[in-house]
């Protein structure tokens, strides 16, 4: 593995993966702002390049121009040179060796932080990579404007990561931009945790005030109600879909091996167990016994989708009594407020009877 700086751009990382454009690599070299190192894949040396671009006037942007048009062969095979190290350089060994041998996944690298930067704030930036589910989630928690903090969490979350952690980012999405990957990444479940320590403190910040409190505890319960059942009925799902196909793949694997002898020892077995069957009475499910649980796709997506809609519901009814409440409150101090202003006579504007009058005193000498 290289360095902290070329971690993940690097041929250690990328293994046999040589499919860069060095067409492109002179292109952008040839543009101020070193682009060309987000087309490398290495956030961290563009932010490096640039601020010495600013301390050094420039300096390493011609450096780079000139290493790039007359050192081909050794930004081959080093990689992007960097005048102040030897051992920050990316990208070596990872060009093709002609421009037809160029992976068609070899700009995936370069425009994905443009669309994280740009659209990452309602989810673009997961619909680029065909997380679809994941993309409509940001895109409903911006457009409801009160759940956009979780939305720009989550943006600000994978600016992180693609800065400071970039392989993982690559590794996590590797068939989508050619990295090797022996398996999923965890980011997801992080950000999940990430997202439910936030709803947990913004609880527990907001419980104190009246008319938010409420909404907000609402929101975080909904919120942690429908992520543990989503989980559950995905991952029922998809356990039932990876059985399927296993049972798909072992019928096909034997068919494909039987014989015309076989299918017809298969038809006499077959026969013979169902007369068998017939002649023993079926029992009904009794104690001790457990149902089976046969749930289809279908079910799954009804259950989705009624949690969905509680969770909507749930949260916009609640948002409406919080108004309700508060334009209430508003009236009824404004009422009181304007009550106190005038001057009210004994036994009006209130409950309480008037006090009984003394008897009249008798005039004297009478």
């Amino acid at each position: 593995m290289g360095s902290f700086i070329s971690k993940g751009v690097s041929l250690d990382d990328w293994k046999e993966t040589t499919q860069l454009s060095y067409v492109w690599y002179w292109i952008l070299a040839c543009i101020p702002g070193s682009f060309e190192q987000l087309y490398l894949g290495s956030p961290k040396t563009f932010v490096l390049k640039n601020i010495l671009n600013v301390f050094l006037l420039g300096f390493p942007w011609l450096y780079e121009i000139f290493m790039a048009t007359w050192s081909r062969p050794q930004v081959e095979l080093f990689g992007s040179p960097n005048p102040l190290s030897t051992g920050i350089h990316v990208g070596g060994g990872r060009f093709a060796a002609t421009e037809a041998e160029v992976s068609d996944l070899h700009l995936r690298a370069f425009a994905y932080p443009f669309i994280l930067l740009l659209g990452g704030i309602i989810g673009l930036d997961s619909f680029f990579m065909g997380n679809y589910t994941t993309g409509f989630f940001r895109l409903f928690c911006t457009l409801t404007v009160f759940l956009a903090p979780i939305s720009l969490v989550w943006w600000i979350y994978k600016i992180f990561l693609y800065i400071f952690v970039t392989d993982s980012v690559y590794a996590e999405d590797g068939e989508f931009f050619g990295y090797p990957s022996a398996k999923k990444g965890n980011c997801p479940s992080t950000l999940e945790h990430l997202t439910g320590w936030l709803m947990a403190v913004a609880k527990a910040i907001t419980s104190p005030i009246p008319g938010i409190g409420p909404l907000v505890a609402t929101v975080a319960d909904s919120y942690a109600a429908t992520v543990g059942f989503l989980v559950s009925v995905f991952g029922f799902t998809v356990d039932q879909a990876t059985a399927t196909v296993k049972g798909v793949q072992q019928i096909a694997s034997k068919v494909s091996t039987l014989t015309p002898g076989d299918l017809e020892a298969k038809k006499v077995d077959e026969a013979t167990a169902a007369a068998a069957a017939a002649e023993v009475p079926q029992k009904g499910q009794t104690g001790g016994g457990s149902p089976v649980l046969d749930t289809s796709s279908a079910l799954g997506a009804l259950l989705t989708g009624t949690i969905g809609f509680i969770f909507v519901s749930s949260i916009v009814l609640s948002w409406r009594r919080t108004y309700q409440n508060a334009g209430a409150q508003s009236t009824k101090a404004a009422a009181t407020s304007a009550t106190s202003t005038t001057i009210q006579r004994p036994g009006e504007g209130d409950d309480v009877p008037p006090e009984p009058r003394g008897a009249r005193a008798a005039a004297q000498g009478a």
